[in-house]
């Protein structure tokens, strides 16, 4: 995979060798002297982003290096963009430690004025407690839970990866609502589908964008030159991306998207 001539020449591109590639002068950076540019040269690395988890490897290959700003003011466009990153992450963290026919679950309420569904303490206790019994039937199992607020109240969105438990035992567990448990045909979707909720969930006062158990292992991130390292691996042992992209960010310029199995 070599990264050449990806945006036909709208910014300086990189061919993937041992030496550090030299910045063009099409990139503006918006420096001031020589000095500046040799270190944004010494740190042209600083343009590569890697993604390790269990069924994938993303590479992400910026015009813009992250720990740089573009030249103009993006401010309200960087919080944008953080929004993006943490859909993105939550997406890597699914498919790191679920697979298909593991479980997809919501938690719903029957009696809003019992169960004071408005309330997300109260909510988050039950929803505890329902994971505690879980664990003791089952022991110790993966889950991602994602709440939704809607006009009544609250409810859970679930994808957990323990064994089969009847459906009757799990709605008595709950015993708030109903339960609606499937087993997940396709993993990448049902991260999609959560994912919808956490911009939802963003500026709610006291409720996180999801919950997750302890043992939830976090997908490996790599930035600068050891990205680079794992970047020419995949190109020196010919591996070729299963997804390929080309889009624009308005903080990160021209952003060129690889995604490999990782076998």
């Amino acid at each position: 995979m070599n990264v050449i001539n990806v945006f036909d020449n709208e910014f300086a591109v990189t061919r993937l060798s041992g030496e550090l590639p030299p910045i063009l002068p099409s990139l503006d950076y918006n420096v001031t002297s020589e000095q500046n540019v040799n270190n944004l040269a010494s740190r042209v690395y600083d343009r590569f982003k890697v993604v390790v988890d269990r069924q994938n490897i993303t590479v992400k290959y910026y015009q813009f290096a992250p720990r740089y700003r573009h030249p103009m003011n993006l401010q309200s466009q960087f919080f944008s963009q953080s929004s993006v990153r943490g859909v993105n992450d939550f997406k890597h963290l699914v498919v790191n430690n679920f697979s298909d026919n593991d479980k997809f679950l919501t938690l719903t309420y029957a009696d809003s004025e019992k169960s004071d569904i408005k309330n997300l303490v109260k909510c988050n206790r039950q929803r505890k407690y329902f994971f505690s019994k879980i664990k003791e039937i089952n022991g110790d199992f993966k889950y991602i839970c994602v709440p939704e607020k809607k006009d009544r109240g609250y409810h859970f969105h679930v994808i957990a990866d323990f064994e089969y438990i009847k459906q009757n035992v799990i709605q008595d567990i709950w015993g708030n609502g109903i339960v609606n448990v499937k087993a997940i045909y396709n993993l990448y979707g049902s991260a999609l589908y959560l994912a919808k909720y956490l911009t939802k969930n963003k500026g709610i006062k006291g409720m996180r964008r999801y919950y997750c158990s302890k043992n939830i292992q976090r997908p490996v991130v790599l930035r600068g030159f050891e990205a680079y390292k794992v970047v020419s691996a995949l190109d020196s042992n010919n591996k070729i991306p299963e997804y390929v992209n080309d889009y624009h960010s308005p903080y990160h310029g021209n952003i060129h998207l690889s995604v490999y199995k990782n076998n």
